[in-house]
């Protein structure tokens, strides 16, 4: 066994998107349904999930069988899909407030400086540890099962209204064949 230090990967800062890449990304921004909902008294706002959010979620269904499969879709689902949590008005916040699942899993370590600095310089990492955090918590103990079983019957009823709302659009694609 050597003694020598593993060098941790070094996170390369983002590269400045090319225009081209940057007017894709803008017409599909905002294709997301975002919704709120209350369950058991306490109120969410949830939104529909892009490819990669799903993807995220389906590596995170566990099961041996169709049943299981199904049934253990919710949780990571959910997880995905929260953006915040209402909090009650009080003394400190009068007219209460969303707060975003970030605020809600921030980070508990001692060396705050050098995580926010890794996880700023890329976004993807921070939401799948954000979506984690999210995901471990809805499945701890199981103790949080009736929120999920709701907030996944929410979650299927925005992707219902965003499939309604797609089938009114121009098609996403068009055939520039000649001769049609």
């Amino acid at each position: 066994m050597s003694d020598t230090k593993m060098k941790k990967p070094r996170i390369l800062p983002r590269k400045k998107k090319h225009k081209l890449l940057a007017a894709i990304d803008s017409k599909l921004k905002g294709a997301h349904v975002v919704d709120e909902v209350e369950v058991l008294g306490d109120k969410y706002k949830m939104r529909t999930l892009d490819p990669s959010e799903e993807a995220w979620a389906d590596q995170h269904v566990r099961g041996d069988n169709f049943y299981q499969t199904a049934r253990n879709r919710r949780a990571p689902y959910v997880a995905a899909s929260l953006i915040a949590l209402w909090e009650e008005p009080d003394e400190e916040n009068p007219e209460g407030r969303w707060v975003p699942v970030e605020e809600l899993f921030a980070p508990d370590t001692d060396d705050l400086e050098k995580y926010e600095e890794m996880l700023l310089q890329d976004e993807t990492l921070h939401s799948n540890w954000i979506r984690s955090e999210v995901f471990e918590w809805l499945t701890d103990k199981d103790k949080h099962g009736p929120y999920v079983q709701e907030l996944f019957a929410f979650y299927i009823t925005l992707e219902n209204r965003r499939n309604e709302a797609l089938e009114h659009l121009d098609p996403l694609s068009r055939s520039h064949r000649t001769g049609e």
